[in-house]
This record gives structure tokens, sequence and C-alpha cells, in this order.
């Protein structure tokens, strides 16, 4: 059910995560759906990376149709068409800031297909994605360190309150 959201481009890195969980999956098989799985393992990598304790309920009901494109953040989306998308969901500029946060962990895809860390500690849970964008206007990071949907945080005067908080 997971395979063709997970070969999108933006999913990339997450397959080997999935094989842990379908090990998990098939020992519990209807007991537990995927989404409960999955929340519980990013609760379990954030804890793991230095970040805090998320307590993760169980109950969620796997879909059943497969998610359609554009559900999460473009990397060129502009500042109008990111907040457009988390108000849809019913978020707020806050909601946009901390979750925009979670690229302190991991990586991206750059150009040519090389894979790139937002920050020096890919793996510590910590506010250095918020250094980074600050970086840039001091010089000390290039704005192609960062994807476009990154830089456009500091373009705007209450998302960037946030990312300087």
């Amino acid at each position: 059910p997971l395979r063709p959201g997970i070969e999108r481009p933006g999913n990339s890195g997450l397959s080997s995560a999935l094989e842990l969980i379908k090990k998990v999956k098939l020992v519990q098989t209807d007991d537990v759906s995927w989404a409960d799985l999955i929340a519980i393992a990013g609760a379990a990598a954030i804890k793991k990376c230095g970040g805090p304790e998320i307590l993760v309920g169980f109950g969620r009901k796997d879909g059943q149709k497969e998610c359609p494109e554009g559900e999460l953040p473009a990397p060129d989306m502009d500042i109008f068409e990111l907040k457009q998308l988390f108000v849809s969901y019913g978020l707020t500029p806050k909601d946009l800031v901390v979750l925009s946060g979670a690229h302190t962990l991991g990586r991206f895809s750059a150009a040519k297909g090389k894979k790139k860390s937002w920050t020096e500690n890919p793996g510590t849970f910590d506010n250095s994605y918020y250094k980074t964008l600050l970086g840039i206007e001091q010089g000390k990071v290039l704005p192609s360190e960062v994807l476009p949907s990154d830089t456009v945080l500091l373009q705007d005067e209450e998302l960037r309150r946030l990312v300087e908080k």
C-alpha cells in the first residue's frame, strides 16, 4: 500500500526505514496499522537523535488509496503557497516554522542527485536548521545549501520572527 508514495523523489531514503517497520507489521498483522507503526517509528527516531519523548497513541486507520501529489510542500514553493497549504490543513504559521525545523534531521536531494544535509549534524535533533537559515544573511551559508522553500521563511516578517526565536 505504500509503494507508490515511497517512490516519489521527496520520500527518497525512507524505503530502508519502511523495511524495518515492515518486519514489525508482519508480526503484528492487523493489530496495529501502518500509520501507527510509522508514527511510533518517527517518535522513536526523534528520541534517539536527542529530541523530546513523544507519546504516540494508537488507533489510526490506514488509508485505502494513494495520497495525491501536492500534499506535502514542494521545495520550490513561495511563501504564499506554503502558508496556503498549511492553512488548508488547519495549521498555523507557527506550525509551518516548527515543522520546517524537522529539516534539522536528515538530508535532501541537491543538484545532480547528490544528497545534502541542512545541518552539520543531520542525526542530531536541535535548532541548527534555524541557525543555518539565519547564516545565509550573515554570509556563513550559501542559499544553494538549502531549499528555496526554506529561504522564504526569512522573507516573511511573521515567520522570520519565529525562526529567530
